[in-house]
């Protein structure tokens, strides 16, 4: 038998095992890898979109320690291009990238906290938490303003980990906030958060309709939102 099927026959084999979950819920990617942005690792020449369900958990390995994130979206268009969210991608070698198709892999995190951009405020709360998980294609959202703003504008709104699915033009996810204080008094009504269909932010109201943020004073809110990607 030639060499070369040889070599045909063997390699599917190799890839498979490699690509095994061999017990802790990560599965290797047989193919090298390499930094594309702060959020983009690539594989050069190969198409390998199939194995990157979006939401699914990954990790890198890079400057001898693992990166963990979430599976955002992936492409291929001469080579394959990974987008993640969680920790950022470091401009340097990448070692190894793993992947899971389960929900709790060894060593991974589960939630992240990211650094968004609050508007409605012309000084930001400055102490506040921005947390996020992902499951499947359902993000769990927490927002978590623990002291007051102060508010110039009639509108509060919070940039997403992640953007929104498109479900068409009705499509909106919507729920109660846990905690709200508008003009330096906490509301004792029920408030509201509101993600639209393709939405890039979560944004608030002082009611169950559209209620208007007083643009001066303290505000702040408090809310465990989900949404769809």
């Amino acid at each position: 038998m030639e060499i070369q099927q040889i070599a045909r026959e063997i390699k599917p084999l190799v890839m498979g095992w490699m690509y095994a979950d061999l017990g802790d819920g990560w599965r290797i990617i047989p193919y090298g890898a390499a930094y594309g942005s702060a959020t983009t690792i690539t594989f050069a020449g190969v198409d390998c979109t199939v194995l990157f369900p979006v939401g699914a958990p990954v990790r890198w390995r890079q400057r001898e320690g693992w990166l963990y994130g979430y599976v955002v979206s992936v492409a291929f268009s001469t080579d394959t291009t990974l987008t993640v969210v969680g920790n950022s991608v470091v401009n340097a070698p990448i070692g190894a990238v793993w992947v899971s198709h389960g929900i709790n892999p060894t060593g991974f995190p589960g939630w992240f906290a990211y650094s968004p951009t609050p508007t409605g405020f012309s000084s930001v709360p400055a102490t506040a938490d921005y947390r996020f998980a992902i499951v499947g294609r359902v993000v769990t959202l927490v927002v978590a303003q623990k002291v007051n703003g102060t508010s110039n504008a009639t509108t509060l709104t919070v940039s997403l980990p992640v953007t929104a699915a498109t479900v068409g033009t009705a499509g909106t996810w919507t729920g109660t906030n846990g905690h709200a204080v508008d003009n330096g008094i906490g509301l004792t009504v029920a408030s509201r958060w509101n993600i639209n269909s393709g939405g890039t932010t979560i944004d608030f109201y002082t009611n169950m309709s559209l209620g208007e943020w007083t643009n001066a004073g303290g505000k702040r809110v408090r809310c465990v939102a989900q949404y769809e990607i």
